[in-house]
């Protein structure tokens, strides 16, 4: 069912993330946070978010001030180890950020972002590793939302092939590592469903055969979840009562999203994201202080962000929120 807006909660939102001193989070944690505002600015037009991911990109460093770029050439700074896969998560916000004030050098900063692309390490499969030289399951929520992003938007769609190519080696080894246990890689397991239908939102659907894939494993994925909650491990879930865990939000918000792009079907899933949207936290007592507090409050913004969107249709244009989709 569709959720109606809640002002008090936006506004409860807003008032956290004003509140946090953007110098002692990292990387990851800004990204959380900042993707979190644009999607809620994309959902509901809040200008409040939007300036709050603007605001947020250059208290961070991610773009400099005109007064700073009229004494350094370069526009984009990080302060981040060149091999983090979070980085590219900032990408993503650059993008909305240009989307949300028309002005370029966010794309710009974007585009900077992309070049970690030629540099990144890889596996011997193909697909990126992040700084400690690993790959964990949870990396592709870092990295292909971004990949695909920026492809679709300024890189003219040449490396569409490697994308799924890396999606079809995570797969066949991280993925189906996770899924045989199921019940201790949930989390993991949860970002992968993420990075899989952002992924698909932010690419050219008449793709179909790419599109497809992703579908698919997309479905896979939530499937293995749902299947750990109710086959009797329903402790990989927050019990009954309690409020759910960050990565129990991000779930919710791939099924409302997989749910919204008609990629999963709303009467046989959507309940499941009802059911731990009904758990999230109350913002007031979520603390930056705590090692979570950031990444809780960024999934406050993700599920909520989708679960005021309609769901009952597919809404199609290049200018509401994905390449295709509303």
């Amino acid at each position: 069912m569709l959720i109606k807006r809640n002002l008090e909660f936006e506004k409860a939102l807003s008032e956290k993330i004003l509140s946090v001193d953007w110098t002692k989070l990292d990387t990851w944690d800004r990204a959380m946070l900042l993707n979190g505002a644009a999607k809620v600015w994309a959902a509901t037009g809040s200008d409040e978010f939007g300036n709050i991911l603007v605001e947020g990109l250059k208290k961070c460093g991610c773009v400099l001030t005109d007064s700073d770029m009229a004494a350094q050439e370069d526009r984009m700074v990080t302060g981040c180890d060149s091999q983090d896969l979070c980085n590219f998560m900032l990408g993503n916000a650059c993008y909305a950020a240009k989307d949300f004030t028309g002005e370029s050098v966010y794309a710009e900063a974007a585009k900077k972002l992309a070049e970690q692309f030629n540099t990144q390490k890889r596996s011997e499969a193909g697909y990126f590793l992040n700084k400690e030289q690993g790959a964990c399951l949870c990396d592709t929520y870092c990295s292909q939302v971004f990949y695909m992003n920026y492809e679709t938007r300024d890189g003219g769609k040449e490396h569409y092939n490697d994308i799924i190519a890396q999606y079809n080696s995570i797969h066949e080894s991280l993925y189906r590592d996770a899924a045989s246990d199921a019940k201790e890689a949930c989390e993991l397991l949860s970002y992968y469903c993420a990075a899989l239908i952002d992924t698909m939102e932010v690419m050219d659907q008449p793709l179909y055969e790419i599109y497809r894939k992703l579908q698919d494993y997309f479905k896979e994925a939530v499937k293995a979840v749902l299947e750990v909650k109710y086959s009797g491990h329903a402790d990989a879930f927050s019990g009954d009562g309690t409020t759910a865990a960050s990565y129990e939000l991000i779930f919710a918000y791939a099924v409302f999203k997989g749910c919204r792009m008609k990629a999963l079907q709303t009467e046989k899933y959507e309940y499941a994201a009802d059911m731990l949207y009904n758990k999230m936290p109350e913002i007031s007592s979520v603390s930056f202080d705590s090692a979570d507090g950031a990444t809780l409050v960024g999934a406050c913004e993700l599920v909520y962000s989708e679960a005021v969107r309609n769901r009952e249709y597919q809404d199609y244009g290049r200018g509401k929120g994905g390449v295709l989709w509303s």
